[in-house]
């Protein structure tokens, strides 16, 4: 049972079908390496990721300072409140955590007007009990976007609050450069570790309709064999797989949904042919049900 908003959050158990979507050419992908793949957090298609828990928590942090000489808190622990504030300005390039989106909803708009860009979308709909477990097995984590102002502002109340006690208050000298120095790391590995994953959580109320959950990765390195990169628009990506096979099998699909198409028969059976031939289907070995988006959304 949580006894946290933050343990909360992380512990809620998907009970619906999970999708996610994409497009022809990546289905041909995710099929063939039988993985899929997880983007570096920093180059999701919403520019906000992130920033938004960064901005939260600071705005946390620096009531706390405000207040502080209310609460009583000495010089030491007032000034660690100022450095703590400093260094949630900046930027947290030294982590790379992985994210892959799904959504509970397998036929939206919105989800078919990105990804029908000259051919069909597809959505994948993957069981959230084996999903879950496989997660879970590889040390990531399946957890439901947050969209509710109000929630986001007591989730990231309670990483202030973590942030502020989990430091030690220590008396630095000010001519002491290198301990001031290694204070300042030491304060902005423990902010980047308590920001994740809850960060990537929150999400603006406008996206709410797309009813996301999350798999998100351990925090790792660039320099990790598993750190890949692909071709983006304008940028190279870093991603790392997440492999559909596991230790009793394969992940394995539930569902597919073929987004709006002229071309509805043979969509189907091109797609089931795919299946048939890399011997894809459901986790307990049973045919993946494919079926097909009756939304009028014209792209072709």
């Amino acid at each position: 049972m949580p006894t946290s908003i933050l343990e909360e959050v992380l512990s809620e158990v998907p009970k619906k079908t999970l999708w996610h979507y994409t497009n022809q050419k990546a289905l041909l992908g995710i099929v063939k390496s039988q993985s899929l793949w997880a983007t570096h957090h920093q180059y999701l298609n919403d520019r906000t990721e992130f920033t938004l828990a960064q901005k939260l928590i600071r705005e946390a942090v620096e009531f706390k300072y405000a207040i502080s000489p209310l609460a009583g808190i000495n010089e030491s622990e007032e000034k660690h409140l100022k450095t703590l504030i400093e260094h949630l300005e900046l930027p947290f390039h030294g982590t790379f955590i992985f994210v892959c989106s799904f959504s509970e909803v397998a036929n939206d708009l919105s989800q078919w007007r990105a990804y029908s860009r000259g051919s069909p979308g597809i959505s994948i709909g993957f069981s959230p009990e084996v999903l879950l477990k496989v997660a879970k097995k590889r040390n990531w984590l399946l957890s439901r976007c947050e969209y509710n102002e109000k929630r986001h502002k007591q989730i990231a109340g309670a990483i202030a609050d973590k942030l502020v006690k989990g430091q030690r208050w220590e008396s630095t000298p000010a001519d002491d450069i290198n301990k001031q120095r290694e204070r300042g790391i030491s304060i902005l590995a423990n902010t980047s570790k308590q920001l994740y994953p809850y960060a990537l959580l929150l999400k603006h109320e406008a996206f709410s309709r797309e009813q996301e959950w999350r798999l998100i990765s351990p925090a790792t390195h660039y320099s990790d064999g598993s750190v890949e990169f692909r071709e983006g628009k304008s940028t190279l990506i870093p991603y790392q797989q997440f492999s559909l096979i596991h230790d009793e099998g394969k992940l394995g699909f539930d569902k597919i949904m073929i987004g709006p198409t002229p071309d509805v028969e043979e969509s189907i059976r091109s797609v089931r042919s795919l299946l048939e031939k890399y011997k894809v289907s459901r986790p307990d070995g049973t045919s993946t049900d494919i079926e097909y988006s009756e939304i009028p959304f014209r792209d072709w």
